[in-house]
């Protein structure tokens, strides 16, 4: 999903839909995210919405949204929205 402003793409949303490898679900997962700041509030939570007609669509049972630990903000508006961590995950650059 694209989020246009006048003149330029204000915002982006990049999932995609796969089998559950060790159970008989279909999960959404998101790959990208990410909305000019002048653009934030009320556009996350319509991406939000058209993600999960989407992943719906796509016959997903599951689907996820990450944030970084750096900023509460994301994990605030999901939990808001009805979604509850799941994982932490640890990266390393190599």
């Amino acid at each position: 999903m694209v989020i246009e402003g006048d003149d330029r793409p204000v915002g982006v949303l990049m999932a995609h839909a796969v089998d559950h490898p060790f159970a008989a679900i279909r999960m959404a997962g998101e790959l990208c995210w990410w909305i000019d700041p002048a653009h934030r509030g009320r556009s996350a939570r319509s991406m939000i919405a058209a993600y999960e007609q989407w992943a719906a669509g796509q016959g997903c049972t599951i689907m996820s949204l990450a944030g970084l630990g750096s900023d509460p903000k994301p994990a605030a508006l999901y939990q808001r929205l009805g979604y509850q961590p799941a994982e932490l995950h640890f990266s390393k650059t190599l």
